[in-house]
């Protein structure tokens, strides 16, 4: 009995060159060449100096070493965005420069929070106060005159005769009406700028919300920020 085989050629599995993962490049960065390798978990505080060695500007409130491991620990698992390390720590050194300034405004509006002090807070600011006055005055008047001027040069005993209009030499006869309606308004704005300040006891409950609506703001801003910088990264985890 002859087996008959059906011969296919051998193709080896290609795959083509993928970029490295951002943990990759943090583990060549900290543990190259060294006997005691640092831990995943410690990566991103190791590497940081090496990926953020550029200036840039970030709030006062916010901690820079803190600020660049959110951001390594984040993409950590992701594979970067360009063939070489080069080519894409140059567009991440541009992008985080870019657009800092803007996120900085954010996080200077951030209120300043404290779990554990005494409990008093300060306020200090203007009262900016406006005053709105309107005024209506209105006035009214009405007039009527009746002038009747007759001369005749007849005797004074004939007055009748004058008044009847019978015998008069002379004639004026005068009437007016008149009638005067007047209105005026006024408007005027005040503005009354008071300082003032003012203690506040919180209690514990006003701690605690406080300190979670700044958490969900700073969170949003690095949301945001992580946003912005997802194109310097593929977009599939693999």
């Amino acid at each position: 009995m002859i087996n008959n085989f059906i011969l296919f050629p051998f193709v080896p599995s290609i795959k083509p060159m993928r970029p490295p993962l951002l943990v990759d490049l943090m583990n060549s960065i900290v543990n190259f060449d060294k006997e005691d390798k640092i831990k995943i978990s410690k990566l991103a505080e190791n590497a940081r100096t090496k990926i953020f060695d550029f200036d840039y500007v970030l709030s006062s409130k916010v901690n820079k070493e803190e600020f660049e491991k959110k951001i390594l620990n984040h993409f950590i698992m992701r594979r970067i965005g360009y063939e070489t390390y080069t080519a894409w720590h140059i567009a991440f050194e541009n992008k985080i420069t870019d657009i800092l300034p803007e996120y900085n405004l954010m996080f200077d509006s951030l209120d300043n929070w404290n779990l554990f002090d005494g409990g008093i807070t300060e306020r200090t600011g203007t009262d900016d106060t406006k005053t709105n006055t309107e005024n209506s005055l209105s006035s009214s008047s009405e007039t009527n005159t009746t002038s009747d001027n007759r001369f005749s040069d007849m005797p004074q005993n004939q007055i009748r005769d004058i008044k009847s209009g019978e015998y008069v030499t002379e004639y004026t006869f005068n009437e007016s009406n008149g009638k005067d309606n007047s209105k005026s308004n006024g408007n005027s704005n005040t503005i009354n700028n008071k300082q003032y300040k003012e203690t506040v006891k919180e209690t514990l409950q006003n701690k605690i919300q406080a300190y979670n609506e700044f958490k969900n703001n700073l969170n949003h801003i690095y949301n945001m920020i992580y946003e912005e910088l997802e194109n310097l990264f593929y977009q599939i985890i693999d």
